[in-house]
C-alpha cells in the first residue's frame, strides 16, 4: 500500500537496473532533480502566467531505498503573491473557494497532467518540438477528441488542450529526466494514487528517450570512428522511428541510433520495415561538418539508406522484472 503521506501525492520514479538496492548515482539523481524542477515550472507556467512572473521553488519528498520523487507542492513568497492577486480576481475559477493548500495542489496537479499527455503525444508520434501534424496524422471529431495516428497506424485520442500542450512544449523540456534511463531502467510519471502498473502512467524507457533530445552517446567520443564518409555499408539492425515531417529516420544498430534518410524513396513505401522489424540496409554513410559549430555531425555519423531487406521480427523485450511491490508507485 502506499504510504499514508505520499499517496495523495503526484511523483516521478526511476526504477530498474540504476537503482538496484536503492543505490543511486549522484549524476542521476541531479539529473533527476534538475529535470523535474524544469519541466514542473515550465508546465506550471504555461498554465498559470501570473505565476511565472512570481520566485517560488518546486518542494518534493524523496524516499528512501529508491529515486521516487514525490511533489509535495510549490511554496515561495511568490506563491504568496499569486494567491493574494488571485483571491482579488474571483473570476479566477480555478482558485475560488479554496485554501492555500488546494490551490498548490491544483496547480501542481495540472502540470503532472500536462506533463503525462506530452510525453504520451511524444512517444506516439516519435519526437519532440513543433511537429505539425498533416490530415493523416490527425482527426478532429470535436475538442475533446482528437485521434493522432502513427507510422505503425496505432491511434491516440487526445483532447485540444493536450495537443496544444505538447506543440508549444520546448523539444528539450524532458531531457534532463530521460537522460537518467536506459535498456534497464525506466522513468515514470504518475499522478496521485497511480503505481507503476497503472494505465495511465507515463513512461520513459530506453527505446523511447530518444524522442526528449537524449543522444544514445553522451560523452565526447566519436560514435564508430572506422566509417568514412562515403563508405558504403551493409548493417543489421531496427527502424525505431520515422518523422514524415523532414523525411528522416532512426536506425538503432550497436547500440546507437543513427539519423538516416532513404535515397529515392518515401517513409511511407517502406512502413512494412517500421517498428519491431528486424532489417538490413545498404547505405552511405555522410560524416560531414555542414556547420562550423556542428562538431556532432563528425563524431555521430549520419546513413543514406539506398536498400533495405527485411529480415523477421523482433520479439518485444519483456517488461524489466519489478524491483519493487508492483502495488507500490
Amino acid at each position: 500500500m502506499l504510504d499514508e503521506e505520499n499517496k495523495n501525492l503526484n511523483f516521478l520514479k526511476l526504477d530498474g537496473g540504476r537503482v538496484k538496492d536503492g543505490n543511486v548515482t549522484i549524476h542521476d539523481a541531479r539529473n533527476m532533480l534538475k529535470g523535474l524542477d524544469k519541466s514542473t515550472k515550465y508546465f506550471i507556467n504555461a498554465k498559470y502566467p501570473d505565476l511565472a512572473k512570481e520566485n517560488y521553488n518546486v518542494e518534493v519528498r524523496l524516499e528512501s531505498g529508491s529515486l521516487i520523487a514525490w511533489i509535495v507542492g510549490i511554496a515561495g513568497a511568490g506563491v504568496t503573491a499569486y494567491m493574494v492577486t488571485a483571491a482579488n480576481q474571483m473570476a479566477k475559477n480555478d482558485v475560488a473557494d479554496k485554501n492555500s493548500k488546494q490551490i498548490t495542489q491544483e496547480i501542481v496537479n495540472t502540470a503532472v497532467r500536462g506533463m503525462k499527455t506530452t510525453v504520451k503525444i511524444a512517444k506516439h508520434v516519435g519526437t519532440m518540438g513543433k511537429h505539425i501534424f498533416t490530415t493523416d496524422e490527425a482527426k478532429t471529431i470535436d475538442k475533446n477528441n482528437i485521434i493522432l495516428k502513427n507510422n505503425a497506424g496505432e491511434e491516440l485520442t487526445v483532447t485540444k488542450e493536450e495537443l496544444d500542450t505538447y506543440t508549444r512544449a520546448p523539444k528539450d523540456i524532458f531531457k534532463k529526466l530521460a537522460s537518467t534511463v536506459d535498456d534497464d531502467t525506466q522513468l515514470f510519471i504518475g499522478e496521485a494514487g497511480e503505481t507503476t502498473t497503472s494505465d495511465g502512467i507515463a513512461r520513459i524507457d530506453g527505446k523511447s528517450k530518444q524522442f526528449f533530445g537524449v543522444s544514445d552517446n553522451d560523452d565526447d567520443g566519436i560514435v564508430f570512428p572506422e566509417w568514412q564518409d562515403g563508405e558504403t555499408l551493409a548493417l543489421k539492425g531496427e527502424l525505431r522511428r520515422a518523422n514524415t515531417n523532414t523525411g528522416t529516420l532512426g536506425f538503432f544498430y550497436a547500440g546507437h541510433t543513427l539519423t538516416s534518410s532513404l535515397f529515392q524513396m518515401e517513409i511511407r513505401d517502406i512502413k512494412d520495415s517500421l517498428f519491431d522489424k528486424e532489417v538490413e540496409v545498404v547505405a552511405k554513410v555522410v560524416r560531414t561538418q555542414k556547420k562550423l559549430d556542428a562538431e556532432d555531425d563528425l563524431k555521430k555519423p549520419k546513413l543514406e539508406i539506398y536498400k533495405i531487406t527485411n529480415l523477421g521480427e523482433i520479439d518485444k523485450k519483456l517488461q524489466t522484472t519489478q524491483l519493487f511491490d508492483p502495488e507500490v508507485a
